[in-house]
């Protein structure tokens, strides 16, 4: 991407991140937390599936829709611990919290495991590739089956039933 510096990337995508949770943080109240996680698997697989499915863009193009998706994937982060806490009642709360971070451990030490091996057999694109894959099974599996859990949007559900 023309980028001569190594520490660039690194403060761009670092910096993407850093502002998507600020975002993150902004929005977390405002809208549902069923249409946060909805929306952020489907807008994350879809820009790292351009990603890795246009190779001809532009670096600079490649590079804002990087810095989009590290944003976006990173504002999702704010859901990692209010959602699941919200999801499970009081008497099993501990131990469905506890569930959704070993199967989240899971994932990160296959995610871990794979990254190398998939970038040896196919390069940046299929890693990349599996990637907006996976995002896109969890934004079905989401859009199936994840409950709203917040209590101003619960409201609402309930008044028009």
């Amino acid at each position: 991407m023309n980028i001569t510096d190594s520490n660039i990337s690194g403060i761009i995508y670092n910096g993407g991140m850093f502002v998507g949770v600020l975002f993150g943080i902004f929005i977390f109240n405002r809208i549902s937390r069923r249409a946060f996680l909805v929306g952020n698997f489907l807008t994350s697989a879809v820009l790292i599936g351009i990603l890795a499915l246009v190779p001809g863009l532009d670096s600079m193009v490649k590079l804002t829709i990087f810095t989009i998706f590290a944003i976006i994937l990173s504002s999702g982060l704010v859901l990692d611990y209010p959602y699941p806490t919200e999801l499970f009642d009081i008497k099993v709360r501990g131990t469905g919290v506890g569930t959704c971070i070993t199967i989240s451990r899971f994932g990160a030490a296959a995610g871990t495991f794979l990254l190398p091996v998939l970038t040896n057999i196919g390069g940046a694109k299929l890693a990349m590739l599996v990637c907006a894959i996976v995002l896109l099974f969890a934004f079905i599996v989401c859009l199936i089956w994840a409950p709203e859990t917040s209590p101003k949007f619960m409201k609402k559900e309930q008044k028009t039933e």
